[in-house]
């Protein structure tokens, strides 16, 4: 009677639950030293089991379809509930387990349903998401199936893919291939994984710390690197400008053709061999070359387009010989001389020769001289 149990567990035996359960120390719930015999579902003594139950979750591990299952078995009395089971199962608390119960469990487990995206690595991913509704992918219109494959295909390398998963990265898809491609259910592509991953230039997913031009990729460009540097073998700067190339950084190396004196660039053997030569021997000016033919007259005088001017050493435009001696040749007053060329690249050097006159054709595949000296 002194506040404390001396019961059973006591050292040395000593055992005073005999003295009227140690004068009422050791009484529990249900009689000497016992909390449990008498209680109910809820662990109360002598309880109606109406302070707890009517979860739904039958055998404890959530409400789900196995206890809707076990509900109707219940119901259809091919298996039968224990006592605790069932007093959970009854969910409306009408004292029975019935087919109202099993609606109750359903709208449990509906209610807790979440449908969307459970694929991690889609940009569509809903992390509370229960169940997939198969939105994982939908705005991709590359192949699924090359994502994370070690290969960069340029289909997929957009948000909507995920920039291919770390493909056309070359870090990120060095270490996929490193590990064997994790993030693609067949692995890495090819023979030679990694061959074909990307590179700084196809580099553009946002969460990369070397993307457009950071990171590893901040490398400076080079006239070679760029379109431009492509073209300056062959064509000016100022006429890749003029097709909308940026040629600012081969400029700044120095690396665009210097200006020079003539036409920069020889064209066909079988014609003239510069627009200026063409102007000579076709009468075709350089605006025209250049739109209907492709040429490039970069360099050249171009006396064709320029506005007639007496005195200007060209006989063009509406000039003759009448209206500007200085720069156009008179009629012939002795006997013209007609040649050709079959190669149409002038004579190459040669001459004709008649008395003490020389001609000759300097480009294309005709000219006409003028002899005045005796003809008999």
């Amino acid at each position: 009677g002194d506040g404390l149990c001396d019961g059973t567990d006591q050292a040395w035996g000593a055992d005073l639950t005999c003295y009227d359960c140690d004068g009422g120390d050791c009484m529990g719930g249900c009689g000497c030293e016992d909390d449990t015999s008498c209680a109910d579902c809820c662990g109360v003594p002598d309880g109606d089991n109406s302070s707890c139950g009517s979860s739904g979750d039958v055998n404890g591990n959530g409400v789900d379809i196995t206890d809707v299952i076990e509900m109707v078995a219940d119901i259809l009395a091919t298996s039968s509930l224990e006592e605790c089971a069932a007093n959970e199962a009854d969910i409306n608390g009408d004292g029975s387990v019935d087919i109202m119960d099993v609606i109750g469990a359903v709208d449990i487990i509906l209610s807790g349903i979440v449908a969307g995206c459970t694929d991690a690595l889609a940009p569509e991913y809903n992390a509370d998401a229960t169940d997939d509704d198969g939105s994982c992918w939908a705005s991709c219109l590359g192949n699924t199936t090359w994502l994370g494959d070690g290969f960069c295909d340029g289909s997929n390398n957009n948000a909507e893919c995920a920039f291919d998963l770390g493909d056309c990265c070359p870090d990120s898809c060095a270490d996929a291939v490193e590990n064997g491609c994790p993030d693609n259910p067949d692995g890495c592509w090819g023979s030679t994984p990694g061959s074909s991953c990307g590179s700084c230039a196809t580099c553009v997913d946002p969460s990369n710390p070397n993307s457009n031009g950071q990171g590893d990729c901040d490398v400076p460009p080079t006239c070679a690197t760029t379109d431009c540097g492509g073209w300056v073998s062959t064509n000016s700067c100022e006429a890749l400008e003029g097709f909308g190339f940026d040629c600012s950084v081969c400029e700044a190396e120095g690396a665009c053709p210097e200006d020079s004196e003539g036409c920069w660039f020889d064209w066909s053997n079988y014609g003239a061999e510069s627009c200026d030569a063409a102007w000579d021997a076709f009468g075709i000016d350089c605006a025209t070359l250049e739109a209907n033919y492709s040429w490039d007259c970069t360099g050249c005088g171009c006396p064709g387009d320029q506005a007639p001017a007496c005195g200007d050493g060209e006989c063009n435009g509406d000039e003759d010989y009448t209206t500007c001696a200085a720069d156009c040749e008179g009629p012939c007053e002795g006997l013209t001389v007609s040649m050709s060329d079959a190669f149409g690249d002038g004579w190459n050097g040669n001459v004709l020769t008649i008395g003490d006159e020389s001609f000759t054709i300097e480009s294309g595949a005709s000219a006409e001289g003028c002899y005045s000296g005796p003809s008999d």
